[in-house]
């Protein structure tokens, strides 16, 4: 999907047009905690729906949702450098 680097929260946004799971992949470099968080965009704001679990710098996430219009999050929790976000969707 793409890259870039994690010194300040960056979105990525896409819309869900088929039911089914959606992976997101995140390759952080070594050494980093880099967060991951999806969220459901709508008229009234956007609202989480997951969180990539445990600290790292690699994550993956799973998400089965409706269809919607998203964001992923990408924050720089510790650590900093370039990474890549990988998108599957149904």
């Amino acid at each position: 999907m793409s890259t870039g680097e994690t010194e300040s929260p960056f979105a990525y946004f896409f819309t869900i047009t088929d039911p089914g799971p959606v992976e997101l992949c995140l390759d952080g470099p070594d050494g980093s905690d880099i967060g991951l968080v999806l969220t459901r965009l709508d008229p009234a704001g956007s609202t989480p729906v997951a969180t990539a679990p445990s600290a790292g710098s690699d994550k993956t996430l799973t998400y089965s949702g409706p269809i919607a219009a998203y964001q992923a999050l990408v924050t720089g929790v510790t650590g900093g450098g370039s990474y890549t976000l990988g998108l599957n969707l149904p």
